[in-house]
């Protein structure tokens, strides 16, 4: 991968394993916005910061670390595990005290030189069953 925009990769790294957000107006585009499994919807760069929390507040000795990535024109994908233990709170989930390895990955677009769009790609699935429960979609609500 090119040096041109291994900081970007460097700092997203710092954002989640350390939660240290002081260069976040730097990294990503005034226009930031992101998509994860379950949403429909493009959410912004203070709803990111936010589920950054959720899941350093969820997994305290969240980690994740990048195995391989690819640069291409203004893109750049990421693939990693996430690892770590569930002691928070989740959404509506109480903590399991389970650890969970989950790979992913991260596909960035570009602009300006830097982050406009991220999109994540992981089981969310997995990780249910990881901590021993059955995701909502599954239950038999009738």
């Amino acid at each position: 991968m090119s040096n041109d925009y291994r900081h970007l990769i460097e700092r997203f790294l710092v954002h989640w394993n350390q939660g240290d957000y002081t260069d976040f107006s730097e990294i990503y585009h005034t226009d930031f916005e992101f998509c994860m499994p379950g949403t429909a919807q493009s959410l912004g760069i203070m709803e990111y910061e936010d589920w950054i929390d959720s899941m350093r507040r969820a997994y305290p000795d969240l980690k994740i670390v990048i195995y391989a990535e690819l640069n291409c024109d203004n893109k750049i994908a990421l693939q990693w595990p996430f690892t770590g233990t569930n002691e928070g709170k989740l959404r509506h989930s109480p903590a399991a005290h389970k650890q969970v390895e989950l790979p992913g990955m991260t596909l960035f677009h570009l602009q300006d030189g830097q982050i406009w769009r991220a999109q994540w790609f992981y089981d969310v699935i997995a990780v249910y069953r990881q901590l021993g429960r059955t995701p909502s979609i599954f239950l038999d609500t009738a």
